[in-house]
């Protein structure tokens, strides 16, 4: 008798759980159907994303490296292109893995990755260093190569 009032109520139980979370899809459905709709009404037809971090880490070395990128990682004020970072963890010798580090798919930043959590944060502000420089200098050779003088007059 007690193990069958406990299995009704388990049963009872995960299914307010489930209606739970179906009612909180569904609120969160609506909410964005109506921020949508709001952009579309503005003038908005898309919601577009320039700047993205991807992460694929697996391993806490990873993971805290990755947030310490996230939280101090400051985008350069002038950047105007599309930039998707992507940081890659890939399995090392020992207990250390290596961190990758790309932009728009071209590999700017590589390095071991000890578990030591202040040589994860001396890395991170390295990794940073290095896609600032890269972002801005990237910036730089666009403008260049968009000038009047490297655009031809398509007559050979």
């Amino acid at each position: 008798m007690l193990k069958t009032s406990l299995l009704i109520l388990l049963f009872f139980a995960s299914a307010i759980t489930f209606a739970q979370k179906a009612d909180s899809v569904s609120v969160l459905e609506q909410s964005l159907l109506k921020a949508t709709d709001s952009l579309k009404q503005n003038g908005f037809s898309e919601i577009e994303i320039g700047q993205l971090i991807l992460d694929q880490t697996f391993s806490k070395a990873g993971n805290d490296f990755q947030q310490l990128f996230n939280t101090n990682f400051v985008w350069p004020e002038n950047s105007t292109q599309d930039v998707i970072i992507t940081i890659v963890e890939r399995p090392s010798m020992a207990n250390s893995t290596i961190i990758e580090l790309s932009i728009n798919e071209i590999k700017v930043f590589e390095s071991f990755v000890q578990p030591r959590y202040d040589a994860i944060e001396e890395l991170s502000m390295q990794a940073m260093q290095v896609v600032s420089d890269y972002l801005l200098n990237y910036d730089e050779l666009t403008k260049q190569l968009a000038g009047e003088e490297m655009s031809g007059s398509g007559i050979y």
